[in-house]
């Protein structure tokens, strides 16, 4: 997958590897191409967990658009495949629509 001037990385992940942790500073959104991932958070001493997410899905875009560190983690909970949108290239991407949207 390629964007003008850009080349959107595809990065493959294993059951059980994390994809970013809770807390982190954001520097990407991510789209998962195929498999599963599950948003989780910790509260107290227990982790919850926010979602599964399946093919399709984008995710951990509202830390750039709001500028907040990341409020949960992402783990791969099988095999997957995700591509990485950089920080620039969707601020580029955003600021071509309306603010309100």
């Amino acid at each position: 997958m390629s964007f003008p001037g850009k080349k959107l990385k595809k990065e493959l992940y294993q059951k059980g590897d994390v994809i970013f942790h809770e807390g982190e500073p954001d520097n990407a959104a991510y789209i998962l191409e195929s498999g599963s991932v599950e948003i989780v958070k910790n509260v107290e001493d227990s982790t919850v967990r926010l979602a599964t997410l399946h093919s399709g899905e984008l995710f951990d875009e509202m830390a750039i658009i709001d500028g907040s560190p990341r409020m949960a983690a992402a783990e791969a909970i099988e095999d997957s495949v995700i591509v990485r949108i950089p920080r620039k290239l969707l601020e580029r991407k955003l600021k071509k629509y309306d603010a309100f949207l």
